[in-house]
């Protein structure tokens, strides 16, 4: 079966991918854009996150790519991981465990 759809509620659905989207995003939980989140596995943790995200594009909107971007870098600055530090992503691990 190429996707199989879940209905969570009415705001979330989760879509199951084939293994080769799973080795495709290989050390990834998910990724966010506007609307759309994309995870490899059905876990609460990972969702949560991605819906934080979800939450700084709409603050945020198009500007959210340059603010992430600029957080990144800012993180570099200081000796830190771009992706571990941005504080983009501390934000959304801050709030992952929220139920």
């Amino acid at each position: 079966m190429f996707e199989r759809l879940q209905e969570r509620d009415q705001r979330l659905r989760v879509v199951q991918r084939p293994s080769w989207w799973a080795r495709l995003w290989h050390g990834w939980g998910g990724l966010s854009w506007p609307f759309v989140v994309l995870t490899v596995r059905d876990d609460q943790t990972i969702i949560r996150h991605e819906l934080r995200h979800q939450f700084q594009w709409m603050l945020l909107g198009p500007l959210f790519p340059v603010v992430y971007l600029l957080c990144g870098l800012w993180a570099r600055l200081r000796g830190k991981s771009f992706y571990r530090d941005n504080l983009l992503e501390v934000d959304a691990r801050k709030h992952q465990d929220d139920v």
